[in-house]
């Protein structure tokens, strides 16, 4: 998966949540379907579809809101193509601790994690995104 498409994909759902828009639409790729299939599960987005446009694939998705303001204040971005933040299995037990309600999702071996799983597995990984 590269980064570009996690920027991508991260940064639109910010755009979505900062301007309480109902649905967005971005360009299909595989690791966008992956990260996206990944925020459905975690809650983030609520419902999403692919769809074909002028022969283009794309994935709408919808923001979670509850009451008129979304379930998650925010998505940082933290790793990026030109600065990558890994973390490795001691120092995840030791920030956990200081994390709160927030979620790291880390991409390790097994592929996309929250923390949480990545805790129960002890891995490590690239830190990609905090969900607060």
């Amino acid at each position: 998966m590269t980064y570009n498409s996690h920027s991508y994909v991260i940064n639109h759902v910010n755009l979505t949540l900062g301007n309480k828009i109902p649905q967005t639409t971005i360009l299909y790729t595989k690791a966008t379907h992956k990260l996206i299939h990944f925020f459905y599960k975690l809650g983030c987005i609520n419902n999403f579809f692919i769809h074909h446009r002028a022969s283009r694939t794309y994935v709408s998705f919808s923001v979670l809101f509850y009451k008129n303001s979304p379930f998650f204040k925010s998505v940082r971005l933290v790793s990026s193509p030109s600065r990558q933040h890994t973390i490795t299995y001691r120092a995840l037990r030791i920030a956990n601790q200081s994390l709160g309600s927030s979620i790291l999702i880390l991409s390790t071996t097994q592929g996309l994690l929250t923390h949480q799983d990545a805790l129960k597995l002890q891995l490590g990984g690239l830190i990609l995104a905090v969900l607060n």
